[in-house]
């Protein structure tokens, strides 16, 4: 589905491969506390980065239509609803800091983003990023460029945002083991640009 050289889907489909096993870790190593640590993502946007993960690699890899197109847009509607319910319900009733703030919007802009991507797609089989004999999804202009153009230019700016976080190192997390490693400021902000950097490219590729 995703035009640009094969090897730049490959790329970028082990990048977020990696980045959604991290975030499934993350899950595990946390799934009896009662709250994470400052700093650390919260649970549900560990779920949504991987539902965005594999997404992202079903559409670079024009593996799509493994499930129905029906189940895909559900479940990225569903992760829009939650995060705008998220953002207008703070958990607890307490006011949401702006770096919560921020990653609610950005959870929130990435579930329209890919169900805008599912229902401007169309099922084609014979060409894939310019690779004749392989049967799936082709890569095709996106349906609405003005808004694939709009959506492209947030996640540049969201690229820019978390790049400045790696780069400041944000708040440094407590303790010692694969947790405090999966939660380290360098690390969950990282795995957010190579996200930003895949949702960008996606879209600039696409128009």
């Amino acid at each position: 589905m995703v035009a640009g050289p094969v090897w730049v889907s490959w790329l970028l489909s082990s990048l977020l491969g990696l980045i959604s096993v991290s975030c499934l870790a993350r899950l595990v190593i946390y799934r009896n506390a009662g709250s994470r640590p400052p700093g650390v993502p919260h649970w549900h946007e560990d779920v949504s980065q991987i539902l965005m993960g594999v997404g992202m690699i079903a559409m670079f890899l024009a593996w799509l239509g493994v499930i129905p197109r029906a189940v895909w847009l559900l479940a990225f509607i569903g992760q829009a609803l939650a995060f705008t319910i998220l953002l207008l319900r703070p958990q607890g009733g307490a006011r949401l800091a702006p770096t919560d703030s921020w990653q609610y919007v950005n959870h929130l802009m990435a579930g329209l983003a890919m169900a805008y991507v599912v229902l401007a797609g169309t099922a084609t089989t014979g060409v894939i990023g310019g690779t004749v004999g392989t049967v799936g999804e082709a890569a095709h202009p996106m349906l609405l460029p003005s808004l694939a153009a709009s959506f492209a230019t947030y996640f540049i700016a969201y690229t820019a945002f978390s790049l400045v976080r790696v780069r400041s190192g944000a708040v440094a997390v407590a303790g010692s083991g694969m947790g405090t490693v999966l939660s380290r400021p360098r690390v969950v902000e990282g795995c957010r640009v190579v996200m930003g950097v895949g949702m960008a490219y996606m879209f600039m590729v696409s128009m």
